[in-house]
């Protein structure tokens, strides 16, 4: 993600007004759920920092997720959308009691939520019944699950079924916009619009639906494949995502199609769809900045690992990357570019790894700008931060990149720096992986073993 720190801020506080706005109840002031803390971590943290991250992950993350279909009936005139879900997944080893984050209150274009129905394995459970369902609020994180009071059996499959209703979930900004809230840098996923589990490592299947009541036409734009049929009062629009991506990465987006201009093109054998509420001026100069950025990639990191490249172009300062897609202003374009590759297809264990993919973007966009690293440079960039929470330190961006930057010259010089990438990018797509293996696959690359202390002090501190 590119950002502009003032816009940050304003948009932080607007998402913590909007949790803070929830009170105790993780639907509204109706729930009666319970609210339990799992300190599962916590008392792991004072055995060793390692049990502590390997508690966390296993209290937080309990399920492999194997698909998740989405259906969306969108009313722009009540303000109103109708949701359903089915998440088919199997539990993880040594889990037995299924739990999965949902939260739209989080998200700050909703004011409302109503869960209407939840099956588990076709038994419907009652939301209000801690005996059913419990809130639970893991560690000293901003986490929010739902955990399932039924203890499933491993190695086979489960189904979870939900059914709700939303309102207030267009945007105040721009009216009859229903659309993705992920934001990495103030802790949002895709949470707020469908069950996941909230991991950089999930991959799943995603298959959406959107239907359209009324007469007006919209545009559908997402992280896929789309179909879309029409009816008399009703317009479908499916869409699916061409393999198992990770949940926080998939895009969705309904917008009134008489706000945007729509362009499409290739940049080789890539299809270019680029929707914008710009000038024509301002879209001739994105145009050309994918033009001259996707080939870049290319030559440096092989062939593009999506299949298309969507972006919706607004008047942002930042940005925010998704698989093959991105919401984004003109200055921060070529940034979220490069995230098809960092962020969107090389994929990160856990969020307090996911530093690597801004450090790695910005060392490539601007390394004959960047500043040397300070001598005997310390900080606790990864080891400060939460493997479940979304988030990252902003350090990543500047700090990050210098620490790339150094770690070119270990190898040899950016081309040497570039080869390495281009080569674990090619080994571990898709295959999600942590800041200490990135080590391991430099000490590997560099033959320098004092590598390893250095760039642990760098991330890591004491």
């Amino acid at each position: 993600m590119a950002f502009d720190r003032v816009s940050k801020c304003l948009r932080a506080v607007s998402g913590l007004l909007v949790v803070l706005a929830m009170g105790m109840g993780l639907f509204g002031s109706g729930d009666s759920g319970a609210r339990e803390i799992d300190d599962t971590a916590a008392q792991a943290h004072k055995r060793s920092p390692m049990a502590s991250i390997d508690a966390a992950l296993a209290a937080a993350f309990r399920i492999d997720i194997k698909s998740i279909d989405v259906s969306y009936e969108l009313d722009p005139k009540l303000d109103r959308a109708w949701g359903e879900a089915k998440v088919l997944f199997r539990m993880r080893p040594g889990q037995s009691r299924p739990l999965i984050h949902f939260d739209p209150l989080k998200s700050n274009c909703s004011s409302g939520v109503t869960i209407e129905e939840i099956k588990l394995n076709g038994e419907r459970l009652n939301g209000q019944d801690p005996k059913d369902l419990r809130r639970r609020v893991i560690g000293s994180s901003a986490e929010r699950a739902l955990e399932f009071q039924r203890d499933l059996a491993p190695k086979v499959q489960h189904e979870l079924t939900m059914r709700w209703q939303l309102w207030g979930c267009f945007s105040k900004e721009r009216p009859g916009w229903f659309i993705s809230s992920v934001d990495d840098t103030i802790g949002l996923g895709n949470e707020v619009i469908w069950p996941t589990i909230n991991s950089p490592e999930e991959l799943a299947l995603h298959r959406i639906q959107v239907r359209v009541r009324g007469q007006e036409d919209y545009l559908i734009l997402g992280s896929g494949d789309l179909v879309s049929t029409e009816s008399k009062d009703l317009t479908v629009h499916t869409l699916k995502t061409p393999r198992e991506v990770s949940s926080y990465t998939v895009l969705l987006a309904a917008i009134p199609s008489q706000d945007v201009q729509v362009e499409e093109f290739k940049v080789g054998d890539t299809p270019i769809t680029l929707v914008s509420t710009q000038s024509r001026k301002t879209n001739q100069r994105a145009r050309k900045i994918v033009e001259a950025t996707l080939p870049r990639l290319a030559k440096d990191f092989g062939k593009l690992p999506v299949p298309f490249v969507k972006v919706l172009l607004i008047d942002w300062e930042d940005g925010m990357e998704y698989f093959g897609a991105t919401i984004t202003g003109l200055d921060s374009l070529e940034h979220e570019l490069v995230h098809m590759y960092w962020g969107c297809t090389l994929l990160l264990k856990t969020w307090r790894d996911t530093w690597l993919d801004e450090a790695i973007v910005v060392w490539w966009l601007e390394r004959d700008d960047l500043d040397d690293l300070p001598k005997n440079f310390k900080s606790d960039l990864v080891s400060a931060q939460s493997p479940i929470e979304i988030a990252f330190d902003e350090s990543a961006y500047d700090e990050g990149a210098m620490i790339m930057k150094e770690v070119a010259a270990d190898l040899g010089g950016d081309r040497a720096m570039i080869k390495f990438l281009r080569r674990l990018h090619q080994r571990r797509v898709f295959v999600p992986f942590t800041t200490r293996d990135f080590v391991d696959d430099l000490v590997v690359a560099s033959r320098k073993r004092k590598l390893r202390a250095k760039f642990e002090r760098w991330v890591f501190g004491d």
